[in-house]
């Protein structure tokens, strides 16, 4: 579990909700385990922090002002071109809110524990893939 703790404590994370609350919350509980966390109220917002930044993970909801969510990664994988992983958090469990460009997917009300296993595991898996492209 140390080594866990340690992957955690290097991370950026962006977050990316526009409920005030869900991302008070968030970037609380985030805050606590991971080294730096950036949010972004909307999906225009978030490309334009991803794009300055380049996070080791981005958690993002789907529904939101401006640009949703699935615009939102579509963009930062297509026009940036960036691959690190992306978690979506969503109450939305239909076709019609999912891509196959997102990494992972959580449900709301997000369990914790799953949301640091998920963020460990893809940024884990994501690294092995970088270093044996290398």
């Amino acid at each position: 579990m140390i080594a866990n703790e340690e992957i955690l404590k290097t991370l950026k994370v962006l977050y990316v909700e526009d409920d005030e609350v869900i991302l008070y919350s968030a970037n609380r509980t985030l805050k606590r385990k991971v080294g730096e966390v950036f949010l972004a109220r909307t999906g225009v917002e978030g490309v334009e922090i991803a794009s300055k930044i380049n996070p080791d993970i981005v958690i993002t909801d789907i529904e939101m002002p401006e640009m949703n969510g699935l615009e939102m990664i579509k963009i930062i994988r297509e026009k940036y071109n960036r691959h690190y992983p992306i978690i979506v958090v969503t109450a939305y469990e239909d076709e019609e809110h999912k891509t196959n460009l997102a990494d992972g997917y959580l449900y709301k009300p997000v369990d914790i524990d799953k949301l640091f296993e998920m963020i460990i595991k893809l940024v884990t898996e994501y690294k092995n893939r970088k270093d044996s492209e290398s």
